[in-house]
């Protein structure tokens, strides 16, 4: 859970929000080395957003997703608070488990971010969202896992268009 090894993997880094530098510092967490579980909440926060929804397993070996919902960031005092709501208006119960993928990285109790309304302690979004588990994952590095392997995709041209070699 929040304080398994992977947390600490020095061999994933994301460069630090905010203005250009030359530092960078461990990501939130590395992808994990071992399946999901069957059932988690999942939650892409960001600064005006966050969408949450409950995520299954499907029999095919896809995954299914429930309770979709996107919340306004600005309507709520905290990250914790926010998905504490959630919880709460949620049709079906909610697993204890969240899967957060946010952007910046994780300095001991507290997410470095730069366009999150609210600052992020972990300890505080645990005991207001009344999460038993929550892993943390660099929103970059969530979408990176989710495209797979590039190789099995297809190609959908949107709008034709000549590229230009000095750009």
């Amino acid at each position: 859970c929040e304080d398994s090894p992977r947390h600490a993997d020095p061999g994933r880094h994301v460069t630090r929000p905010g203005p250009p530098t030359n530092t960078t510092a461990p990501m939130i967490a590395s992808l994990p080395a071992t399946p999901p579980p069957p059932r988690f909440l999942a939650a892409d926060v960001g600064g005006t957003h966050a969408r949450i929804a409950t995520v299954s397993a499907a029999d095919t070996g896809g995954l299914v997703l429930s309770g979709y919902r996107t919340l306004a960031c600005a309507d709520h005092p905290s990250l914790g608070d926010l998905l504490g709501r959630y919880r709460e208006q949620a049709p079906t119960p909610v697993p204890d488990t969240l899967v957060l993928a946010c952007p910046g990285y994780r300095d001991g109790d507290a997410l470095v971010h730069a366009n999150l309304p609210w600052p992020v302690a972990l300890s505080d979004v645990r005991a207001r969202s009344g999460m038993a588990c929550l892993e943390l994952v660099n929103d970059f590095a969530a979408v990176a896992h989710a495209a797979g392997d590039p190789a099995g995709m297809s190609e959908t041209v949107v709008h034709p268009g000549r590229g230009h070699l000095d750009a």
